[in-house]
């Protein structure tokens, strides 16, 4: 019988890659994207748009999470050289600088929630070092920011449509909008849901942390 089911999933998975940017993966989702837009998403005055978060609206309270923050700023921190702390916090400044993020001049560490985050490096002229901030994190039976939210439908172009327009032409084109999702403003009541913790002075690795949160969405 096990063989049987295992013969039966492969042909599954077969005619699904057979059928991949042909058939219709629509889905139905109990999120409803054309309403979030509607009523969460609006345009400023400047020309800007400010988004709120996509709350779930029946999911389980959010802890803060400021001790699990706090011990991993501090673990991550001790494992960076003095240069790599340099070239973090430089990236947290010109975050600050561009409005990005705020620094909270008077944190309630009983309010809002805390986000863990680490430096990913790669081969790039353009984003050697880039800060990933972990949605996902969460302590023992409570719920993480990510489980907070909605999912959503995905909106990411199918693979093999973009392979076959690939091939159309002799000359592609591709591009790149810097920092696309920080462009997008965070609405200021879900601001304190997005705290996260950073060097009060850079060049001492044991000085305090300063708690930041976000202006823009993640």
């Amino acid at each position: 019988v096990n063989k049987e089911q295992e013969l039966k999933d492969l042909s599954a998975t077969y005619w699904s890659l057979e059928t991949l940017g042909i058939s219709d993966k629509t889905t139905e989702t109990p999120f409803d994207l054309n309403s979030y837009c509607a009523n969460q998403i609006f345009q400023e005055a400047d020309g800007k748009y400010t988004a709120s978060l996509p709350w779930k609206q029946e999911h389980e309270p959010l802890p803060t999470n400021y001790a699990l923050t706090q011990a991993r700023t501090r673990s991550m921190v001790r494992r960076l050289d003095n240069n790599a702390i340099k070239e973090y916090n430089n990236i947290i400044q010109e975050q600050l600088q561009k409005d990005f993020i705020e620094k909270v001049k008077e944190d309630k560490t009983s309010e809002g929630h805390y986000i863990p985050h680490h430096a990913v490096t790669k081969n790039s002229s353009t984003t050697p070092t880039r800060i990933v901030y972990d949605c996902s994190s969460s302590t023992r039976n409570n719920p993480s920011l990510n489980d907070c939210l909605e999912q959503g439908t995905a909106l990411t172009t199918d693979i093999v449509a973009i392979l076959m327009r690939f091939r159309i032409h002799a000359i592609a084109f591709t591009s790149d909008i810097a920092k696309g999702f920080l462009n997008i403003r965070l609405h200021e009541s879900d601001r304190n849901f997005t705290k996260f913790l950073w060097l009060a002075n850079p060049s001492n690795p044991e000085s305090e942390l300063e708690t930041y949160r976000f202006k823009s969405i993640l």
